[in-house]
This record gives C-alpha cells, sequence and structure tokens, in this order.
C-alpha cells in the first residue's frame, strides 16, 4: 500500500491556521499553493495537478485556501483505495471514528457534551450540529468539525457512521464538506436534513 505523505496534513494545518487568522497575506497563499503544487504532481502527476490546481491563487486568496484544502481531501482519498482495514499505523494520514460525534470530537479536543450546541455562524475549532430526531431518516443528528471559515462558507473535516464498514476507524472514513449561510438551502441544517430524508446517511 502506498502511503500518502505527512507533508499533506502538515499542509492542511497552515491552510486551516490561514483561513482562521483573517486576511492571509500574498506570500503565506503563494507559499501553500507552491506546495501543494508539488505534493499533486509527486503524487497525482503533473497532468492532475494541471487540471486540478488553480493557477493563480492570488485573485481570491480566501478562495484558493478552501479548494486547496478540498484538494487535500481529494489527494488523501486516492490513496484511501477502498474500505479495506489498514494494515499498519504507518498507512494511515488522518484516521477518524466511524462515528461523527466521536470524529468531531477528536479533531476538536472537546468533550462531548459541549458538541451538542447548535452554532449559526461556528468558528474555526468549534462544530456545526443538528439534531435529526424530529426528522425520518437515518441519523439522529449530526456534527461537523469546522475546519476553515470564510465569511459565511464554512470547510468542515467530519464523518458519518456507516453501519456497513467492517472498521471502526480508518483513512476512508472522513471527509470534507463545504456549507454556505446558516438560514439558507447551503446551510449545513438544510444540507443534512436533505441528506437525511433521502437516506444518505
Amino acid at each position: 500500500m502506498v502511503r500518502p505523505p505527512a507533508a499533506l496534513g502538515l499542509l492542511l494545518q497552515d491552510i486551516a491556521r490561514l483561513a482562521g487568522g483573517g486576511r492571509p497575506s500574498d506570500g503565506s497563499v503563494n507559499s501553500v499553493h507552491q506546495r501543494l503544487l508539488a505534493l499533486a504532481m509527486e503524487n497525482l502527476g503533473a497532468t492532475w495537478a494541471a487540471d486540478n490546481v488553480p493557477l493563480n491563487p492570488l485573485l481570491d486568496p480566501a478562495d484558493y485556501l478552501k479548494t486547496a484544502g478540498r484538494l487535500i481531501g481529494v489527494i488523501v482519498m486516492e490513496y484511501a483505495g477502498s474500505r479495506e482495514p489498514e494494515r499498519v499505523m504507518q498507512d494511515l494520514l488522518i484516521t477518524m471514528p466511524n462515528d461523527c460525534q466521536a470524529a468531531a470530537q477528536r479533531l476538536l479536543g472537546t468533550r462531548m457534551g459541549e458538541l451538542q450546541q447548535a452554532r449559526a455562524e461556528p468558528a474555526v475549532g468549534q462544530n456545526h450540529y443538528v439534531n435529526l430526531s424530529d426528522a425520518p431518516g437515518r441519523w439522529n443528528n449530526h456534527f461537523g468539525a469546522v475546519i476553515m471559515r470564510d465569511g459565511d462558507d464554512t470547510l468542515t473535516f467530519e464523518a458519518a457512521a456507516d453501519s456497513t464498514s467492517r472498521i471502526s476507524e480508518g483513512k476512508s472514513l472522513g471527509y470534507f464538506a463545504l456549507y454556505g449561510k446558516h438560514g439558507t438551502s447551503q446551510s449545513f441544517d438544510a444540507d443534512l436534513r436533505r441528506q437525511n430524508a433521502a437516506g444518505n446517511g
């Protein structure tokens, strides 16, 4: 099994720090771009990098950071391959529990009770939460850890409980998601209610 480079995880940490600290400098965004481009070329090839990594990160630095975060998720998933259990710890880049609440707790380093608070605009390091017990579907609730914010938009790294998976934790269980402003059809609450009603949980 090919192991994803630890540099992807380090780059994601830097992106989250930059996105949560106000307007990033051109130099810091350019550095993210160069690192992402090099990792994409090294691990997925020059053609993939040319087709997927935006050319000019300075046209909209905040949007570029969100795009970079999503691309790291794509690169990680390319390595995930299947949902078979990983054989050794060295095969793992980011490991996620097979449960949304446990995943958010691990990512944010908080106690369980602190996660069950619905916030209209959670900050980086906080979480989205929706109680779905009032709606028919597969989930009772869902949690999403916010790793980036740009105005009204949030990028999360989360997991969804999957009863068909044979593993309780693994690199292929986590995923990135982007949500819009609270109260709109693109919000975390609206999106998760749609997924729950459609049976996609």
